[in-house]
């Protein structure tokens, strides 16, 4: 219940919605009961950032397509549909949650890991010669540019948005640049053997 509530107040409101009295007064008890079950507020975000990348996870698992590279595009747009339709679920994700346990639990870096992982599985049939870290790099990268592209383009943060092309246009030129790239790595690699 208190999950449930601080995620409708974080989509509603972001993070400064989500206090202690709101999210009492939306289950019907004390602001104490919320300290029972978490260790702070920040602890309670977290676990609200967690069922978010949850979703993002169940996002970009429902795209299925057959070729490597539409597999990509496909990811692509799902994760720009999520990030839409979650937009201040998906900013919380990424704001600093100082009174947050320092190290994370396994549970919490297992959740932060799915989505990579899926990405990386996408990746393997487009440099099947790639190294695991080779592979955890490129999807790393590929994340990270896909989100500076949405953010800056959709985003509504502290430097606003950007005045651009569409960030679907964008992104699918990104995922054609990580295309040519792997390919590029591959042939290199194929140069290197002979």
């Amino acid at each position: 219940m208190i999950i449930d509530a601080a995620e409708r107040l974080v989509a509603q409101g972001g993070t400064s919605a989500a206090n202690a009295r709101e999210i009492a007064a939306a289950i019907g008890y004390t602001p104490g009961t919320i300290y029972n079950h978490f260790a702070n507020l920040d602890d309670l975000i977290r676990h609200v950032t967690a069922r978010t990348v949850d979703g993002l996870t169940a996002a970009l698992s429902s795209a299925h397509e057959s070729d490597p590279v539409r597999q990509l595009h496909a990811m692509a747009d799902a994760y720009i549909a999520f990030t839409t339709r979650n937009r201040r679920l998906w900013e919380a994700a990424f704001e600093p949650l100082p009174k947050a346990s320092a190290t994370r639990e396994a549970w919490y870096r297992a959740t932060l890991e799915r989505p990579l992982a899926l990405l990386q599985d996408a990746l393997r049939p487009l440099d099947p010669g790639a190294s695991e870290e080779e592979r955890r790099v490129a999807a790393l990268s590929t994340w990270g540019a896909l989100h500076g592209v949405v953010t800056l383009v959709e985003g509504d943060g502290r430097i606003g948005r950007l005045d651009a092309a569409p960030a679907s246009e964008m992104v699918h030129f990104l995922i054609d640049c990580v295309v040519a790239g792997l390919a590029a790595r591959r042939k290199a690699r194929r140069v290197r053997v002979t």
